[in-house]
């Protein structure tokens, strides 16, 4: 079998402006400066615990982490769709990569919990075979360990299957992972960070994925 795992954040959804609004939330809520929203572009992509450090000041306590991080934690899940949305274009795309035979997954560094609840707002009822966001205890990626959960879960053959993303932290993921790895340009990252970061193809919107995986 073959299949195609995509990033979620940056690359099938546009959500920075529910990010860094929860992010900017809780810095006012307990006396912090918030940071502009064009910032949110480097903080997030490394998971949660990665976002809360660099949001707060350089050399903040191990106690002010955990109370952000779970005030974050409660206002994102209860704040996450009011201003994210699918890039134009990449529903119709997956339901083209689904008519071609692809399995289809998100594998994610947001929490499980979030990926869940943002997928099934968002996308089409069995659009994806799997959804899989990091659990506690999980290494988020560049680890391999949630994509190869996945691929050994799809039953798909790591040879004929792609992941998709729009960070350097994905194009390692794939290579570490040993996935052919696309590069998408509409998200938060630059494409220079994507060639830098091993990426095999670059698209610029998203129906160029079709002809990539007919290569």
């Amino acid at each position: 079998m073959k299949a195609i795992l995509f990033d979620l954040d940056g690359t099938l959804i546009n959500s920075l402006g529910d990010l860094a609004d929860a992010c900017n939330h809780v810095l006012k809520q307990n006396g912090y400066e918030p940071h502009p929203e064009e910032q949110y572009n480097y903080f997030v992509g490394n998971g949660m615990d990665k976002l809360i450090w660099a949001i707060l000041p350089e050399g903040s306590t191990e106690e002010a982490f955990q109370k952000i991080r779970e005030q974050y934690k409660s206002y994102y899940l209860a704040h996450s769709l009011d201003r994210t949305r699918p890039y134009e274009g990449i529903q119709e795309t997956l339901k083209q990569l689904k008519e071609q035979g692809f399995l289809l997954a998100v594998v994610s560094n947001k929490p499980d919990e979030q990926s869940q609840k943002v997928v099934k707002a968002l996308f089409e009822p069995g659009l994806f075979d799997l959804v899989a966001g990091n659990r506690p205890g999980l290494p988020v990626k560049p680890d391999p360990a949630l994509p190869r959960e996945v691929l050994n879960r799809l039953g798909a053959d790591p040879d004929k299957s792609y992941f998709v993303g729009d960070s350097g932290v994905d194009m390692k993921t794939a290579l570490n992972c040993g996935l052919k790895s696309i590069g998408v340009t509409w998200g938060f990252r630059t494409e220079d960070e994507l060639r830098q970061s091993g990426a095999s193809h670059i698209v610029c919107r998203p129906s160029q994925l079709l002809d990539v995986v007919k290569r």
